[in-house]
């Protein structure tokens, strides 16, 4: 973003020293700061970039809450992911948050779901998620699943899953764990032949 403002002001909500506001013509009412012009929100293990950007900082019950919605042209980095989607809602206080319509990848792997939520310990619970290694918008194979939980990057464990090969079901199982880094190839391989030619 061009022309972005660094945040600063003297109003209590604002000056946590550990989250780093940099927005686009920014507009500031006691407790609410927003901007549809883009920007930028740095904290520890996050970074929030979008061009519509909400940040509430409040006291609820004695105590004070923080947080962010943003959306358009989302670019979320949480620890070592790196996402887009269309929205989040992020609270910095307890260092979780949800994504709507996230994808993200771990070389060779791609996935997504329409819920992410993000967990302070570093782990992803999906709702309606994908799991493919097709770098396409139209997957050749997925794996699909209600619920899944991604730990440490690595061990996946979902309920509900549909395996399927161009859009088509294969084979569902109530249950499925897997170990991301014990495949680096795409586990599915096929032959189109027409008119003699491969």
């Amino acid at each position: 973003f061009s022309e972005i403002e660094t945040f600063e002001s003297k109003d209590p909500f604002f000056d946590d020293p550990n989250i780093q506001i940099d927005l686009k013509e920014p507009e500031f009412s006691p407790g609410l700061l927003k901007t549809e012009k883009g920007g930028v929100l740095q904290a520890p293990n996050i970074r929030i970039q979008a061009r519509s950007i909400v940040y509430i900082s409040k006291v609820e019950e004695g105590e004070k809450k923080t947080l962010v919605k943003a959306e358009g042209d989302l670019f979320v980095e949480f620890g070592e992911y790196v996402f887009t989607g269309d929205s989040i809602e992020y609270d910095f206080t307890t260092s979780t948050g949800t994504i709507i319509n996230g994808k993200s990848a771990i070389e060779p792997w791609y996935f997504g779901g329409e819920v992410i939520q993000l967990s302070s310990e570093g782990s992803l619970l999906i709702r309606q998620g994908f799991l493919t290694t097709s770098e396409t918008l139209c997957p050749d194979w997925s794996i699909e699943a209600t619920s899944a939980e991604l730990k440490c990057r690595r061990f996946l464990s979902a309920d509900k899953v549909c395996f399927k090969i161009l859009k088509i079901p294969l084979l569902y199982v109530p249950c499925f764990k897997l170990d991301l880094n014990t495949i680096f190839d795409s586990p599915i391989r096929y032959t189109v032949r027409f008119g003699g030619q491969q």
